[in-house]
C-alpha cells in the first residue's frame, strides 16, 4: 500500500506541475499576444475579402457610369450636330429671302385681289400705285400659316431629337420652342 500512495502522490505532483505549466502558459502575456495576433490575422482576411467586393462592386458601377457618359456624349454630339444643321438652314433660308413676298406678289394671287388693303396694317400704309386692277406695294411681308417659315426643317429636327429619346422640356428648351408646341409635334408625329 505503500507503494500505491507513493505512485499516486507522483500522478498528483506530475498532474500539478502539469496543470501548473498549462494555466501559467494559458494567462500568460505571450498567450493573450499569440490569441491577440490570431484574431487580427482573421479580421485582415475578413476585411481583404470585404474590400475586394467592394471594390468589385465599385468598378461595376463606374463601368455602368462610363457607359451612360458614352451614350450621353453620343446624344450631345447628335443634338450638336442637328443644331448646327438647323442654324445653318435658318441662316441660309433668311439669307436667300425665302418665305418672303411682296404685297405685289400676294396682291397678285387671284385670291387676294378682292381685298388688298386686308393685309395692310392701320398704323403706317404705303401708297399704293395703280396697274390696272392689281394695287402694287412696295413694303414686304412674311406669309403666316401659323407657323413660322423655318419650321418643316424644325420640325424635322424635333421629331429626329424625339426618336433618338430626348425629352421634349430638353428638345423645347434647346430649339426656342414653346414646350406645348413640341409636344404637339412629336405626338402627330407619331
Amino acid at each position: 500500500m505503500l507503494v500505491m500512495s507513493i505512485t499516486f502522490s507522483f500522478v498528483a505532483v506530475a498532474l500539478l506541475v502539469y496543470f501548473y505549466v498549462k494555466v501559467r502558459t494559458s494567462f500568460s502575456p505571450d498567450a493573450y499576444a499569440k490569441t491577440m495576433q490570431q484574431e487580427v490575422i482573421k479580421m485582415i482576411r475578413d476585411i481583404r475579402y470585404e474590400a475586394d467586393i467592394a471594390v468589385q462592386m465599385l468598378e461595376k458601377k463606374i463601368g455602368e457610369c462610363n457607359q451612360v457618359v458614352r451614350t450621353i456624349d453620343r446624344k450631345l454630339t447628335l443634338l450638336n450636330e442637328e443644331i448646327l444643321k438647323e442654324h445653318t438652314a435658318r441662316t441660309l433660308f433668311r439669307a436667300s429671302g425665302a418665305g418672303q413676298e411682296t404685297r405685289e406678289e400676294v396682291c397678285a394671287r387671284p385670291e387676294h385681289r378682292s381685298a388688298p388693303s386686308r393685309a395692310g396694317s392701320s398704323a403706317a400704309k404705303p401708297t399704293p400705285t395703280k396697274r390696272g386692277t392689281i394695287e402694287v406695294y412696295n413694303e414686304k411681308i412674311i406669309r403666316d400659316n401659323g407657323l413660322r417659315a423655318e419650321s418643316p426643317l424644325l420640325k424635322d429636327a424635333i421629331i429626329a431629337l424625339s426618336e433618338k429619346g430626348l425629352a421634349p422640356e430638353f428638345i423645347a428648351e434647346k430649339t426656342g420652342k414653346p414646350l406645348g408646341e413640341v409636344q404637339l409635334l412629336i405626338n402627330l408625329s407619331r
